[in-house]
């Protein structure tokens, strides 16, 4: 799993060839010259240069870019056939943004990896994702293929988010907002937890919807959606 924010994730008084080789020694049982090998090797995996010198420094003297590089050949130094992604692109900037997604769709390639990757950012998601799974207040509203979520999203959770994303060929003077508040989760709401912001909330909206199919691969939570009537 690579964890959300590099900047923070990585432990400031150990150095980074130690917080590398942690794994490689505890899970697969390497000795120390070793796993410093392997080491090296996965940091010029995830391209990072010089990989000998920067085992030898603390997070602290590399910058947020790198650091990330870091938390991704620690995360693949198990040799995973399945990686998490969360917020992968958190707090670094656009351009650094852009080379760990190519970075991350090129590993997936060459290593035959399955990538989840968790992100309220939709251009991400755009960009990387085969499937989609829209979650709101902790259960899945909608999932489908990224093209067919983008180019026709079922669920009203879904219609709003879009509703609400920039797009660089439409010009508009404001953006359509979410109405409402997120649902209190120590106490959920009975029903659907979108209902109260909702515009086509009904009645039967009070009894909670299951997670049905909606046409070819798809999945929705909402008897808005057509696909459910209420028992």
């Amino acid at each position: 799993m690579i964890f959300q924010d590099p900047m923070t994730s990585l432990d400031p008084l150990f150095r980074i060839g130690t917080q590398i080789t942690e794994v490689l020694r505890r899970h697969l049982g390497m000795g120390r010259r070793q796993a410093r090998q392997r080491a090296i090797e996965l940091l010029e995996l995830v391209d990072i240069g010089a990989p000998e010198k920067r085992l030898d420094q603390f997070p602290g003297e590399l910058s947020g870019g790198m650091r990330q590089r870091v938390m991704i050949a620690a995360a693949l130094a198990c040799e995973p056939e399945l990686l998490i992604a969360d917020e992968p692109t958190t707090a670094l900037d656009v351009t650094i943004q852009a080379q760990i997604l190519e970075l991350l769709a090129g590993l997936q390639e060459r290593l035959k990896l399955s990538v989840i990757m968790i992100t309220h950012d939709l251009g991400v998601i755009a960009q990387m994702c085969h499937r989609v799974a829209v979650m709101y207040a902790g259960r899945i509203a909608e999932v489908g293929l990224a093209e067919d979520v983008f180019e026709n999203p079922v669920h009203p959770y879904t219609q709003g988010l879009l509703r609400a994303t920039p797009r660089p060929d439409e010009v508009v003077e404001r953006m359509v907002a979410i109405d409402g508040m997120p649902p209190n989760l120590i106490a959920p709401p009975s029903g659907c937890a979108f209902a109260a912001r909702c515009r086509s909330a009904r009645e039967c909206c009070g009894l909670p919807p299951e997670l049905t199919p909606c046409g070819d691969d798809r999945l929705v939570s909402c008897w808005c959606a057509g696909q459910q009537q209420p028992g």
